[in-house]
């Protein structure tokens, strides 16, 4: 066991699992005052933009960070190929985030929306996705490079820039003060990056057609999944907004939705690291198989203990956290406590790992099925039970997706062997 420890200490395991535990420990800390500075009106009137906001920035970049990942951790000995691959996903989604500013511009003046005062707010959001796509790209940059320590510092000096900015931010000038601070945060950040990690944010050179080409499929085809997938978690939201328009109901069921929809940040580590590294053997399938295996067993008995400290303790947590005047949100955030032990345990991790293999279209088959399931549903049960309509629809929806996923990463891997002939003759082309 201590040689596992020292081995996961030596490949940086616990940068990442470290950088990310005190990301989340400064957004706990910068949530536990904003819900205490800003009301609940105002708190739901930002909830409300900013769902708008990520709905739209699931076009971010053409998908180009995740092609740019996959293609990268591949390759990720040809140090020249990285390179231009690095510059000309960057190029390439700069152009794309044009387009995305200017649909965000044009829902802001000419698209009345249903909450008081969120037109302008969405026109202040309307610049951010091209900034925010240049920290993207230098955070998997270095993901794809395995330089773990310098993603983990990347992450933390934008993390506490967040996390002062949007308290002062939300002090002086409430809502729009929020907003805001993202574009200080980012800014500085990546500032910051390019003199002390030295992180570059543009790269000369155009990779090979064959290359190009293989970037722009599997960048299109996990923009497809990413944003169906992230749909789940914004659709609620938005949903909410349509049928109810409430601001302080839209509050409350944002509030219910923080901590679980941060306890993310566990399985997000174990992916950020364990994921080049698939990527690299992913026609090894005894290596595969049997890192997945010890993968699931481990976390997933680490989630158990997580999740029953989040039902059992949910009063007492959302009282200490947010205050008595969101003891409403109870009942949403147990629902949403057990969809993060699927959607960790098994959607999460095999999602992505899914990836590492190629099998993309299969994850879209998934993500549609499941968009359309979660759409549905989504509108139904809030219709007719509320807000908590739309936690049980996460449950119903992370559940479907990890059963969907889990076994055919299983089939994949077990194929590897009969599958790695053609992949080989593939590469050859490249």
């Amino acid at each position: 066991m201590s040689e596992k420890i020292k081995k996961l200490l030596g490949a940086g395991f616990f940068d990442v699992f470290g950088a990310s535990l005190i990301n989340n420990v400064i957004n706990f800390l910068a949530g536990f005052i904003l819900v205490r500075i800003l009301s609940k009106s105002e708190y739901g009137l930002f909830t409300y933009v900013w769902n708008k906001y990520n709905l739209v920035m699931l076009l971010c970049g053409l998908g180009y960070e995740s092609g740019f990942l996959q293609l990268a951790s591949e390759k990720s000995k040809d140090t020249e190929l990285v390179k231009k691959l690095y510059g000309y996903s960057s190029r390439i989604g700069a152009i794309f985030n044009i387009a995305v500013t200017a649909l965000l511009v044009i829902i802001a003046l000419f698209i009345p929306l249903k909450i008081k005062n969120s037109n302008g707010l969405l026109l202040m959001v309307a610049f951010l996705p091209s900034i925010q796509f240049i920290f993207r790209m230098m955070s998997v940059y270095l993901r794809s490079l395995k330089r773990n320590r310098d993603y983990a510092i990347l992450t933390n000096i934008n993390t506490l820039l967040i996390g002062f900015t949007t308290v002062a931010g939300a002090y002086v000038f409430r809502e729009k003060g929020l907003i805001l601070a993202y574009y200080v945060s980012f800014a500085l950040t990546i500032i910051l990056a390019m003199v002390i990690i030295k992180v570059p944010v543009y790269l000369n050179g155009i990779p090979e057609k064959d290359d190009a080409i293989q970037l722009r499929n599997i960048s299109i085809i996990s923009l497809c999944n990413n944003a169906l997938s992230q749909l789940l978690y914004l659709f609620d939201v938005f949903v909410i907004g349509v049928v109810i328009a409430n601001e302080e109901i839209l509050a409350t069921y944002k509030v219910a939705t923080i901590i679980p929809t941060a306890m993310m940040f566990v399985p997000q580590s174990v992916i950020v690291f364990v994921y080049p590294y698939f990527a690299e053997h992913r026609l090894d399938k005894k290596w595969c198989i049997s890192n997945f295996k010890k993968l699931m067993v481990y976390f997933n008995l680490a989630n158990i203990v997580i999740t029953a400290m989040l039902v059992a303790g949910a009063p007492i947590i959302i009282r200490l956290v947010h205050g008595a005047k969101y003891l409403d949100a109870v009942p949403a955030f147990r629902i949403l406590s057990l969809s993060y032990f699927f959607s960790a345990g098994f959607k999460s991790i095999s999602g992505n790992l899914l990836v590492t293999q190629r099998k993309l279209k299969y994850n879209l088959f998934v993500s549609i099925m499941t968009g359309v399931v979660n759409i549905i549903t989504d509108y139904i049960l809030v219709s007719y039970m509320g807000s908590i309509g739309a936690a049980y629809t996460t449950l119903a929806v992370v559940i479907l997706a990890g059963l969907l996923m889990t076994p055919y990463l299983l089939y994949s891997f077990n194929h590897i062997k009969e599958d790695a002939e053609d992949k080989l003759l593939e590469e050859s082309k490249e």
